[in-house]
């Protein structure tokens, strides 16, 4: 089958007067090891040495924040009218200081008609993560106004995230 179209194809020469097409350049996906999401909290905002309970307390503010933002901003927009009237039954006068048990009734009732809620609050707090991080930038923009080496650094780590290097963002706030 020496024969085949395929062996005696030979592809058109370019003529000069053609454009070339130049290959377009597409920026890598982060390594793994840099996404937003595999971060430590901790880390990412440079408070690593906080006692056990301090990052417990915080952790707790932190979900406390998304839960309320959730209920107030994005289950709305999520569920059906007749839905949202029983959660609002279920909710009572105000999100805020929710009793744990009223939550996980809550809980229960959203995971039934909204099928991917875990992946819903998850990227909540993947966005609050990056929003964290852009606070302590522009916090220690603030800070180091004054220092150009230190401002320098900042601006590098700002670099970094805008590139989807977390990790390495982190490390060089972390440095300063």
């Amino acid at each position: 089958m020496n024969d085949s179209y395929v062996n005696d194809y030979t592809p058109p020469a370019q003529s000069s007067d053609a454009p070339v097409a130049s290959p377009q350049t597409v920026q890598p996906e982060a390594k793994a090891d840099e996404l937003l999401e595999d971060q430590n909290i901790f880390f990412l905002l440079g408070v690593a040495d906080g006692t056990d309970s301090e990052k417990s307390q915080f952790l707790d503010d932190l979900q406390q924040v998304i839960w309320e933002d959730f209920l107030e901003n994005d289950v709305s927009l999520l569920i059906l009218d007749s839905e949202h009237q029983k959660l609002t039954e279920l909710i009572g006068p105000s999100t805020a200081n929710l009793s744990i048990e009223t939550q996980e009734k809550i809980i229960e009732y959203l995971e039934e008609i909204i099928p991917d809620l875990e992946e819903i609050m998850v990227d909540k707090a993947v966005r609050l993560k990056a929003d964290l991080m852009r606070e302590r930038v522009e916090s220690l923009k603030s800070i180091h106004m004054n220092d150009a080496a230190k401002l320098e650094a900042v601006l590098q780590a700002s670099s970094q995230m805008n590139e989807g290097m977390w990790a390495t963002a982190a490390r060089t706030l972390n440095s300063l």
